[in-house]
């Protein structure tokens, strides 16, 4: 159902967010698998956009901070 692929890309982001930091790598398979079970761009764009403070790509450089 629906719900259920917004439930397992959640899960998705969860489990790549254990470590406190979602890597692009990680981003993209996630992205791809999203794709796959049938979810369109704004929907995922949507569920990422929870997990934001956990995306690599979006945090600060040690040396900037």
């Amino acid at each position: 159902s629906p719900e259920e692929r917004v439930l397992l890309v959640r899960c998705l982001y969860a489990v790549a967010a254990a470590d406190e930091s979602i890597t692009t790598l990680e981003d993209n398979e996630i992205f791809e698998i999203a794709t796959e079970i049938g979810l369109g761009r704004s929907e995922i764009v949507a569920l990422r956009v929870e997990w934001r403070e956990h995306l690599a790509v979006l945090k600060t450089l040690p040396r900037e901070r």
